[in-house]
């Protein structure tokens, strides 16, 4: 692609000169560097099986046969094809996680790991000024200004008078395993991640 350049001396009017000089420097761009559309698609998840995906599509037909007709029958039966996909999911994955964890042969373990985005390439190390638990949380009971009586504003004190005051105080308490794994599981999100 060749432009003749000399024709820029040539032309008197300077709005001429930048469109010229514009559009042929938005050419080169467009041809040296063109557009490109890139899509990104997450990583397959092993334990998407063909039959998950499946009842997926059915699972999303029923709902837009749900949306278009608002028929009870038809909301209850997307609501349990939406279960069904969503314990199929747990049971593939549980499935699939339980597999690799006992398969004997480790270097599956680790490709597994790999496949899945588990673990961090880079090693990552606490700076040395961040090591020493202590020194950080000084520094923020030493950022927070000590409160007077004679430092609050009158909003607070209103605030402190109309509300009252919290008498249970806030401690911990030792939990198990299912406990833990209850709420965990629990949580239902929407959020994209590599866990599918």
């Amino acid at each position: 692609m060749s432009i003749y350049w000399d024709e820029l001396y040539i032309i008197q009017n300077i709005d001429e000169k930048v469109y010229f000089l514009s559009c042929h420097i938005l050419n080169l761009f467009n041809h040296y560097f063109p557009l490109k559309t890139v899509t990104f698609t997450k990583p397959k998840m092993p334990w998407f099986t063909d039959n998950i995906k499946f009842m997926m599509k059915l699972r999303d037909r029923a709902y837009n046969r749900h949306k278009k007709s608002h028929k009870p029958a038809h909301r209850d039966y997307y609501k349990s094809l939406r279960k069904l996909v969503t314990d199929s999911i747990k049971n593939e994955k549980r499935a699939y996680l339980n597999y690799v964890l006992t398969d004997s042969n480790r270097s599956n373990l680790w490709k597994a790991i790999k496949d899945l985005n588990v673990y961090s390439k880079g090693s990552v190390q606490v700076p040395s000024h961040l090591s020493n638990p202590n020194d950080i949380n000084a520094f923020f009971l030493n950022s927070i200004p000590t409160v007077t009586p004679s430092s609050l504003s009158a909003s607070s004190l209103i605030y402190n008078t109309l509300h009252t005051k919290v008498t249970e105080k806030f401690k911990f308490h030792v939990v198990d395993n299912m406990t833990i794994a209850k709420i965990i599981n629990s949580i239902k999100s929407k959020s994209i991640g590599s866990d599918g």
